[in-house]
């Protein structure tokens, strides 16, 4: 979320305010440029670029922080079960 938060406003993918908004085909193009630098990074071992790419997209921006503040008050009306995760503590 971080990392994706950071490129689309890059992207200019959300529009700020109260709500936010998406061109879904600059979100679709964002998320492919991030992918392949986060691939390339990691074929290469470029240690410089990683730090790089970190201090680019690795905090959330202001208005996204905020907008995620908000949040938490909402409601939650929908308790998910994992079952599958559950039957994982008999697995070991």
């Amino acid at each position: 979320m971080t990392l994706a938060g950071g490129a689309g406003s890059d992207a200019g993918t959300p529009a700020g305010g109260p709500r936010f908004t998406a061109d879904l085909d600059a979100v679709m193009a964002a998320n492919r440029e991030l992918a392949t630098e986060v691939l390339i990074i990691q074929a290469t071992g470029d240690y410089d670029r990683a730090g790089s790419f970190i201090e680019r997209y690795g905090a959330i921006p202001e208005e996204m922080r905020a907008a995620l503040d908000r949040l938490g008050e909402v409601p939650v009306d929908i308790r998910p079960r994992f079952a599958v995760r559950n039957r994982m503590a008999d697995w070991r």
